[in-house]
């Protein structure tokens, strides 16, 4: 398993950018599949968030949809596939 906590950055289907901090980890399953937690630092940015992409700094990306989450400020769960790996 393999995970990721840091900065990142999420696109949302109509173009938004926003910052964000993630928590990622793979799936023990399959290592493309992953998941985990999305603060925004603006609280409300993510709160009708419910699929986009997300970036890392090294520019990986995969997209995701939102599992759970939603409560201003709080995070968002999500979860995601990469072919390409993202962590």
């Amino acid at each position: 398993m393999t995970n990721y906590s840091g900065p990142a950055t999420v696109t949302t289907p109509d173009g938004a950018t926003i910052n964000v901090t993630a928590h990622l980890s793979t799936r023990p399953s399959n290592r493309d599949d992953w998941a985990g937690l999305l603060t925004a630092e603006d609280g409300r940015a993510l709160l009708n968030v419910h699929e986009g992409t997300v970036r890392l700094p090294n520019g990986r990306e995969s997209g995701f949809v939102r599992t759970a989450g939603g409560v201003p400020g709080g995070p968002i769960q999500v979860a995601g596939s990469s072919g390409a790996r993202l962590l």
